[in-house]
């Protein structure tokens, strides 16, 4: 029914009431309040409530957009590795923050928050599947298996309790040994830990109680993968540049997918993420998908202000340019 007609409906009913059973002025008046108090509200809040769900079903989906690259980060803040294709697990992109170099005294991690220099490690996984880790301008390098079995680790790794913020969890150490040259690198003495048994499980958005299942991730800060769009980065390179400041790369946010995207920061309002697999509709077979869980917006932080080809740290930019406007937390 219009809402119009509905409430010349009441009106009428109300003038009727009065007209048939000789109601008082007081009377009318009381039952005009009584209408105004109980049933307007309850009204409005109908009909707000239909506009929404109305408008809500008649929205129609953002256009499609194609991923444009995919980045694995073995190691916690060192250089990624680009993919031309990947395996997606729960916990993120295959191999994605499985290790992390901590401190050798009370096994806490390190990142390029405390040490810029770390985005000169490079990692590399070679043709015999080994994890090849070295340092830009050095013949430092360690090369370990990238899919270690637990027989291995068991035999050449210790098991020792570790830190990621404030979570405790635990991990495999590498043969100090092998971390001579690095130790000197960073300046002190590190160790480099594989991801342990124990599971740590998501936090913030991601917990249980606000996502209604358990997940767990490896290294990472928060999330098992974070997603970046070119569309969004260049409106951001183009407030840059008009004010006087040199455009970044989207690398600076190590990001796991890129997406070519549409509308600048349109990723905002994202719920889910569906990742269709090319060519799954030819010859009448069913579209195959995988759907995502968009539970978080990434936090800002230090990071991107470091030049990951020079590991200089810009003292402003961009984090003075991100939170003049995109300053969001990431329990949004």
């Amino acid at each position: 029914m219009d809402p119009l007609e509905f409430v010349s409906g009441i009106t009428d009913r109300i003038t009727t009431w009065y007209s048939e059973y000789d109601l008082t002025v007081s009377q009318l008046f009381l039952t005009v309040t009584a209408f105004l108090v109980g049933v307007v509200p309850l009204l409005i809040y109908t009909l707000e409530r239909n506009r929404r769900n109305g408008s809500n079903s008649a929205l129609a989906l953002p256009p499609a957009t194609e991923i444009v690259a995919l980045y694995t980060y073995p190691i916690k803040s060192c250089r990624g590795i680009k993919l031309k294709a990947g395996k997606l697990f729960k916990t993120g992109l295959e191999l994605d923050r499985q290790w992390m170099f901590v401190d050798a005294e009370k096994h806490e991690f390190l990142t390029i928050r405390q040490n810029s220099k770390m985005t000169l490690i490079n990692t590399a996984i070679s043709a015999d599947d080994e994890l090849v880790v070295t340092i830009k301008g050095s013949d430092v390098q360690i090369i370990i298996p990238a899919h270690p079995t637990d027989e291995w680790l068991k035999a050449n790794t210790k098991l020792v309790p570790c830190k990621v913020w404030s979570d405790s969890v635990d991990g495999w150490e590498y043969d100090p040994a092998l971390m001579k040259g690095f130790s000197e690198f960073f300046g002190q003495e590190v160790r480099l830990l594989r991801k342990g048994p124990s599971p740590r499980i998501l936090r913030g958005n991601g917990a249980p109680s606000r996502l209604g299942r358990e997940e767990h991730v490896g290294f990472a800060d928060l999330m098992p993968v974070l997603v970046a769009s070119e569309s969004s980065i260049a409106e951001f390179n183009m407030r840059l540049t008009e004010d006087g400041e040199e455009a970044i790369t989207i690398e600076r946010f190590r990001p796991n997918i890129i997406v070519q995207g549409t509308l600048p920061w349109e990723e905002d309002n994202w719920k889910t993420i569906r990742l269709i697999y090319p060519g799954s509709d030819k010859d009448g077979d069913a579209i195959k998908w995988l759907t995502l869980d968009v539970v978080a917006h990434c936090g800002r932080c230090q990071v991107p202000n470091v030049n990951p080809e020079t590991a200089e740290k810009h003292k402003r930019e961009p984090w003075n340019h991100l939170m003049s406007y995109r300053r969001v937390s990431h329990d949004s």
